[in-house]
């Protein structure tokens, strides 16, 4: 028996061989990456190049604040990007091409790289900005407040990034009226959920992957789907990956991971404090408000990213499958669904079945053959119901 071309005998026999090599060369530069950075920031520490560059910075421009603090901030961030520019290259670009999944040009990827590093730093100073001015007006209770200010810009970012932020990396276009929009907005009625708008965007200028999303918060929530996915994939699959899309709005997954995301704030901020006193007497810091604390507070988020990681995977995973048998439920076809995995799949080069301590420690969704497994046993539950009705009648 198959749906959508794929057998149901197994998972996913038509997936493209180079997938698992993707997906391991990617796992890699991901964790050389993570390996870099705490390397680094364990280095600048450990050599008091923290304190050199923080006493260099004062006789240059003055020991004031306002001055001292953005100075060194960007001092960071240049020698943060010249460090890690080759492996970004490697992992955003070459790797893309070299398993023809990019469409971009090394200028158009610079291009999308640099714009994305001045709107990451600008965003991380003012955060930054935010914690050590807290830190000199609190200097005990500086880091919940910090947590919930931050916490407070976190929202207001997932709330307005579809109108200022995507814009710069995307065209949207909105969708046109016909079968795949009214089938969308009815399934939104019926799942309760508003959105204002449903757009289209080009997606297919930077890769042949397809995606899509719903994105923003209350009056800037709109439905996001990928050129290359209205152009490859049937109005059937297309309303289940939206309607995936919905199950997590549906069951407040947003919601959730906003509050977990305070959780980690207060956690995170409260180790930093604690820590932070610590270093004034290791590290000599002239007091936690030191502009040179700072590459001990990144290297404490950068561990407890670590540490927690393989946990909020575990949670996001959850998220995805209850999304999934929403997907299901809602739309009643898993035909459609199985059919939507197998060529999103493909496009994408995911791996079918990664190692079970792969899948734990840094998968955000179930493997590709969980997620057809569990679309299987709905089409089971469905075609054994119909057959007691039909017995009954």
């Amino acid at each position: 028996m198959s749906f959508g071309g794929i057998s149901l005998k197994h998972p996913l026999p038509m997936f493209r061989k180079n997938s698992k090599d993707y997906q391991r060369k990617k796992l890699e530069l991901g964790l050389a990456g993570m390996i870099l950075e705490f390397l680094a920031l364990l280095a600048f520490l450990l050599s008091r190049l923290n304190i050199h560059l923080r006493d260099a910075l004062i006789s240059l421009v003055g020991g004031h604040f306002l001055l001292l603090l953005p100075c060194y901030i960007f001092t960071l961030a240049l020698a943060h990007e010249i460090l890690f520019f080759p492996l970004s290259y490697i992992k955003g670009h070459r790797l893309e091409k070299e398993h023809h999944l990019s469409n971009q040009s090394f200028t158009s990827w610079l291009e999308d790289h640099l714009k994305f590093t001045i709107i990451g730093w600008a965003l991380g100073f003012l955060a930054i900005l935010c914690v050590y001015a807290l830190l000199r007006r609190y200097p005990e209770g500086w880091w919940w407040r910090a947590a919930f200010l931050l916490w407070i810009g976190y929202i207001l970012l997932v709330k307005f990034a579809p109108l200022f932020i995507f814009p710069l990396f995307f065209k949207f276009t909105p969708l046109e009226d016909g079968e795949l929009k009214d089938g969308i907005l009815h399934l939104s009625e019926k799942a309760g959920v508003r959105v204002k708008g449903l757009f289209s965007f080009d997606m297919s200028k930077k890769t042949k992957a397809a995606n899509a999303a719903i994105s923003g918060l209350g009056s800037t929530c709109r439905i996001l789907l990928a050129d290359n996915m209205l152009s490859s994939h049937s109005t059937d699959e297309i309303t289940a990956v939206v309607a995936h899309e919905l199950g997590h709005h549906r069951h407040h997954h947003l919601i959730k991971g906003i509050i977990i995301n305070l959780f980690f704030l207060l956690l995170f901020l409260f180790i930093s404090s604690r820590v932070i006193i610590w270093g004034i007497g290791v590290f000599g810091f002239q007091g936690s408000w030191d502009v040179a604390s700072f590459p001990l507070l990144a290297l404490v988020f950068s561990i407890g990213t670590m540490i927690f990681l393989p946990f909020v995977n575990s949670l996001l995973r959850s998220f995805e499958r209850t999304a999934d048998r929403f997907a299901l439920e809602s739309t009643q076809s898993p035909e459609a669904f199985i059919s939507m995995m197998g060529k999103l799949s493909n496009e994408n080069l995911s791996d079918p079945s990664p190692h079970p301590l792969i899948e734990f420690l840094f998968y955000s969704h179930p493997s590709i053959n969980k997620r057809i497994s569990l679309a299987r046993k709905f089409q089971e539950k469905i075609t054994s119901r119909d057959s007691s009705d039909a017995t009954e009648q």
